[in-house]
């Protein structure tokens, strides 16, 4: 068995590329939510939203990389999707009142937000509902 190492400069937090980064769950009012955490722990967190139906593996692995050069990536997958427990929302709304739950659980005090297609919906109204938390809108 051969070990490759990735180097240090490139993920200095997790030591490996998103596609191996685990997965991890945190209990959010009774709903387990799965998320990837990877890259520097300095700086304010950059949270990925994914389109609807997508789970942790549709997000491109070299842009995650990429970022995750100078940034501290949480990926998740939305409630009833993926790794993650509950019933799928149907509102934008429900799913953007997750992300905050989410975003309070893991005790963030900021959080920049990059939504792809629906999660750039989630995002913007993350940021109406919740504007103290997204550090751009300030």
């Amino acid at each position: 068995m051969t070990t490759t190492l990735t180097p240090p400069d490139r993920h200095p937090v997790s030591g490996m590329p998103y596609i191996h980064t685990p997965t991890r769950s945190i209990d959010v009012d009774g709903t387990a939510f799965a998320y990837r955490d990877l890259g520097p722990r300095s700086g304010v967190p950059l949270l990925l939203l994914n389109h609807w139906g997508a789970v942790l593996d549709n997000f491109d692995p070299r842009i995650v990389d990429g970022l995750s050069r100078r940034h501290r990536i949480i990926a998740i997958d939305y409630r009833g999707i993926g790794a993650s427990g509950g019933t799928a929302p149907v509102t934008i709304d429900a799913m953007a009142r997750d992300a905050i739950a989410l975003i309070h659980a893991l005790g963030l005090e900021k959080v920049d937000l990059l939504g792809f297609s629906l999660g750039g919906f989630v995002a913007q109204d993350i940021v109406l509902k919740a504007p103290g938390w997204c550090a751009g809108s300030s």
